[in-house]
């Protein structure tokens, strides 16, 4: 496991969805992967990968 730095975004904007509050963590690797946690995909609603086509088609959650 690679140390980094937690940092809090406040806002980020995907395609009008705007999440705020998102904990994030900077590794000092170049080669580190740029993923998105279960906490971020859970707020997005469905979400499928076509990797023939490489697309990656989100389904907004309806917010109550």
């Amino acid at each position: 496991m690679t140390e980094g730095t937690v940092v809090n975004l406040r806002n980020v904007d995907l395609g009008g969805l705007e999440l705020n509050n998102i904990k994030t963590s900077i590794v000092k690797n170049q080669k580190a992967p740029l993923l998105l946690g279960q906490s971020v995909l859970s707020r997005l609603g469905k979400i499928e990968i076509d990797n023939g086509k490489r697309v990656l088609k989100v389904t907004y959650k309806e917010r109550k």
